[in-house]
């Protein structure tokens, strides 16, 4: 009797770890849980609560901000949007649910583009805008490039909400255009020189005075 309780005890004790270990998965465990966060499990809470389109001078950073969520949280639910800082006119973006637990994106690649595509030849300044955001994001081109069409741009920390900027156009072959107005170039009114007319009706207006005097 004695011998058996022993032998069941001893068992008890061998099957005890087991029974308290972690559990593991393999790594081809379709399975495999995402990796926790502070606020949760990557993609809880991201069901999808609205639909915008892009409107003209729209963002990723811009559209996040009007619908009061993360740029992390909508650039996750937009799989779809292989640049994120080139967004169009027309596209759909997702807006997930507030509590949405999304993992910090990777940091942006700078653009490389020095021509847009698109077919606005201007942009007007918006309240948050600077230019490396109009350029970069919301055009999708380098600053470089974005200057040399604006060489009125004094100061490059100094623009205001409203003002009207150039952006530079890629022709049918895909290179930038060169020069003239097809670039989107903003041609100030030509000025107009006075008329001589006054001055020769005043100088009429004399010699008849020196007739009838």
């Amino acid at each position: 009797m004695h011998t058996s309780f022993y032998s069941f005890l001893s068992l008890g004790l061998l099957l005890l770890p087991t029974a308290f270990a972690s559990p593991q998965t393999k790594n081809g465990d379709k399975n495999v849980a995402k990796p926790p966060t502070q606020n949760g499990t990557i993609g809880d809470n991201c069901d999808i609560v609205k639909v915008v389109e892009v409107e003209s001078g729209d963002s990723m950073s811009s559209i996040s901000d009007k619908e009061k969520v993360k740029l992390a949280q909508t650039i996750f639910v937009n799989p779809q949007v292989r640049n994120v800082r080139l967004i169009n006119p027309g596209d759909k973006i997702n807006i997930p649910n507030k509590a949405c637990v999304a993992p910090e994106p990777k940091p942006l690649a700078e653009p490389t583009a020095v021509c847009s595509k698109g077919k606005d030849k201007t942009y007007t300044v918006v309240s948050g805008d600077t230019l490396n955001i109009i350029a970069k994001e919301k055009i999708g081109v380098t600053l470089p490039s974005f200057l040399a069409v604006n060489p009125q741009i004094e100061d490059p920390d100094k623009i205001a909400v409203g003002e009207v900027f150039n952006i530079p156009l890629c022709g049918p072959d895909g290179k930038p255009i060169q020069g003239g107005g097809n670039n989107g170039t903003i041609t100030p009114p030509a000025t107009t020189k006075p008329s001589k007319k006054p001055k020769e009706d005043k100088k009429r207006k004399d010699e008849a005075k020196v007739i009838l005097s």
